[in-house]
């Protein structure tokens, strides 16, 4: 039942409330994402709390990045994957690619929140392009 009434109440939250709503500061597996809004987690498909936001990947990172790698994303989504690469590598240059821009910028302001920790941040590079066709993305590639 409580599925049910958060499929009925996403769309009207997503469009009508969520833009009107205050910004607040949310946290995916440990990485603070600063401009979200109060109602996220609750009515959205992620937990802004989760410790296990894109576990796999981060898991991937932690065992294989190692300080000095260079690494680059395919999709920098939140910003999440980035801040976890950075933290690994710790003098290696960290390249993202993200399609969309303004989830683009979402990732360079992960990356710059001070509580992050982000360790020499002038070596992470976001681009704003599509590496192969375009498929599906989470918004729209011309904005």
């Amino acid at each position: 039942m409580k599925a049910d009434l958060k499929n009925i109440f996403r769309p009207t939250y997503r469009n009508l409330i969520r833009p009107i709503l205050p910004k607040k500061v949310g946290k995916l597996n440990g990485v603070y994402i600063p401009d979200y809004k109060l109602g996220d987690g609750w009515l959205t498909e992620r937990n802004l709390y989760s410790e296990i936001y894109e576990g796999p990947l981060i898991s991937l990172i932690k065992e294989t990045v190692t300080e000095g790698d260079d690494v680059t994303l395919i999709g920098g989504g939140k910003g999440v994957s980035t801040v976890y690469a950075s933290r690994q590598s710790k003098n290696g240059d960290i390249t993202v690619y993200e399609a969309v821009p303004r989830l683009a910028e979402r990732i360079r302001k992960v990356v710059r929140y001070k509580e992050n920790e982000v360790p020499e941040i002038e070596r992470i590079k976001v681009i704003n392009a599509i590496v192969a066709e375009a498929r599906a993305t989470w918004g729209s590639v011309k904005e």
